[in-house]
């Protein structure tokens, strides 16, 4: 709270808002704001980068849901995407760090899918293929709708991304929960 009344402080306000509680979180746990994008081609890039992070998660049962997907940079990331966390972390069964493992390669199968092969980047690079398997081409348009808002605003909010999402999807997300793992990846 001590950093988001600096925060709010700073911005002139009377008041500590969720804004700045999000915003203080965003500084301790991630670093100092850094310089926003000005490269078109990075700035896209980087968001099918977190949006594919955020698609993965989204889909795979167990994985802690979405809270945010941004473009701000902070410390050596150029975007990020933050999750609820569902279960104490140092005690994380099977299933939630399978599913941790599977969202984190959707960044790749991101990357990959939309840009190719050879435009893959050095984050992305050593994501086994089986993760393609999950990103179907099917969901382009869905990936490109979230991209788009995601550059527009830079930051979109979990509930912002499931609504957009769901607008894509045949299958509603709680129904996606109770498809496992192992069954989308032989998908």
């Amino acid at each position: 709270m001590n950093e988001a009344a600096i925060l709010a402080g700073r911005r002139g306000k009377d008041e500590i808002t969720l804004k700045e509680i999000d915003d203080s979180i965003d500084r301790i746990v991630a670093g100092m704001e850094g310089t926003k994008m000005t490269d078109r081609k990075s700035k896209i890039l980087v968001a099918y980068h977190e949006i594919g992070h955020a698609i993965f998660a989204t889909l795979t049962p167990g994985h802690d849901p979405v809270q945010k997907a941004t473009l701000i940079p902070r410390g050596q990331a150029r975007g990020l995407t933050w999750f609820i966390p569902g279960e104490d972390p140092a005690l994380i069964s099977k299933q939630p760090l399978f599913a941790r493992i599977v969202g984190g390669l959707g960044r790749r199968a991101a990357e990959e899918v939309i840009f190719g092969e050879s435009e893959i980047t050095t984050g992305a690079a050593g994501d086994p293929q089986q993760s393609l398997k999950l990103l179907d081409r099917n969901n382009r348009e869905a990936i490109d709708k979230l991209v788009e808002v995601v550059l527009e605003r830079e930051t979109l909010s979990g509930d912002e991304f499931r609504a957009i999402l769901s607008e894509f999807t045949d299958t509603s997300i709680d129904k996606v929960y109770r498809i496992s793992v192992r069954e989308m990846i032989k998908a």
